[in-house]
C-alpha cells in the first residue's frame, strides 16, 4: 500500500462501489486501509453516494476510555507512575500524540518516538510548555523504548516495530497498531503485559465465517465505528481525513456503550 498508494486508493474505491451495489449505506476503511486515499477523503470523493469512514473517532474513543484504566492497573500492580518512564511509538500520528497528551502529566519522563524528528520536537515543545515537570525527549530510534516502563504504540506500519530486544522485563505495552506493532516473539515473553488497543466486543453473539485475526468475538474499533454509524444513521459523524473531532469521539464513546459495544482493556496478563 505504501509503495503503490494510487493502486491502493483505486482498490478501496472499487470496493466501496461494490458495497454500494449490494445496498450498503456505509463503507469502513479499517486497520491499515484507514490510511488509504488521504484517510478516506479521496474514496468519498470518488464514491459520493455511500458514506465512508476511516474509523478514527471510535478508535480515539477506545483510547480515551482505556488509558486511565491501564495507568490505574499499572499502579495497582506495583508500578510507580510518579517515577515511571513512558514511550509513545508513532508519535507523529494523531492517535499516538493524543495518547502522549493524555499521559504527559502522569509520568516522570515521556519519550516520543517517530519518523520525523522535527515534527516530534514541535510536539514536544507544546507538551513541555503545558507540563514543565515532565521530562520529554524525542527520537527516531526505536531502541530508546528500552528505558520505558510503559509503551503506547500506534503506528501505521504494516510490519511489527517492537521486538524482544527493544524492551525490558515487566514492561506494559498498549498496542494500538493494526496490524499489530508488537512482534509475536514479544507475546511469548513471561513478564510482559500486552493490552490490545482499539479492540471492541460487539453486542450479542457475533458469528462470522471470516477470520479477522483480532481474536475471538472481537473486532477493531474502526469496524465498530462503521457499524455504530450505520445502526444510528449518524452519517454526519463519519471520520474522514487527518482531523478527528472531539464531539465525534465523545459521541461514539457514549453511543457505543449504549448499544452494548464493550471496549477491550485486558489480555491474559492484565488485571483490571
Amino acid at each position: 500500500m505504501r509503495s503503490k498508494k494510487e493502486l491502493a486508493t483505486q482498490k478501496a474505491i472499487e470496493a466501496a462501489r461494490i458495497a454500494k451495489s449490494h445496498g450498503a449505506e456505509a463503507f469502513g476503511l479499517g486497520a491499515f486501509w484507514s490510511t488509504v486515499g488521504e484517510k478516506g477523503v479521496k474514496v468519498q470523493e470518488a464514491v459520493p453516494n455511500i458514506n465512508i469512514t476511516n474509523g478514527g473517532a471510535y478508535t480515539a474513543a477506545t483510547v480515551k476510555a482505556a488509558v486511565p484504566g491501564l495507568l490505574a492497573s499499572f499502579a495497582k500492580n506495583g508500578g510507580e507512575l510518579s517515577s515511571a518512564t513512558a514511550a509513545v511509538v508513532g508519535a507523529n500520528g494523531v492517535v499516538a500524540f493524543g495518547v502522549a497528551r493524555s499521559i504527559a502529566n502522569e509520568v516522570a519522563k515521556l519519550i516520543l518516538i517517530g519518523t520525523d524528528l522535527a515534527r516530534l520536537e514541535r510536539s514536544a515543545k507544546t507538551l513541555r510548555k503545558k507540563y514543565p515537570n515532565t521530562v520529554i525527549e524525542c527520537s527516531t530510534d526505536i531502541s530508546q523504548i528500552k528505558q520505558a516502563d510503559l509503551i503506547f504504540s500506534a503506528t501505521s506500519d504494516p510490519n511489527p516495530v517492537i521486538f524482544a530486544k527493544d524492551i525490558k522485563e515487566d514492561v506494559w505495552i498498549f498496542d494500538l497498531g493494526r496490524p499489530e506493532d508488537v512482534a509475536d516473539e514479544v507475546k511469548e515473553m513471561p513478564n510482559v503485559h500486552i493490552i490490545p488497543g482499539g479492540m471492541v466486543k460487539p453486542p450479542g453473539n457475533m458469528v462470522s465465517e471470516i477470520d479477522l485475526h483480532f481474536g475471538h468475538d472481537m473486532i477493531p474499533a474502526c469496524m465498530a465505528e462503521t457499524m455504530i454509524m450505520t445502526a444510528t444513521k449518524s452519517f454526519d459523524k463519519a471520520s474522514l481525513g487527518p482531523i478527528t473531532k472531539t464531539k465525534n469521539i465523545d459521541y461514539y464513546l457514549r453511543t457505543g456503550e449504549e448499544l452494548g459495544f464493550k471496549i477491550i482493556t485486558d489480555d491474559e496478563n492484565f488485571e483490571e
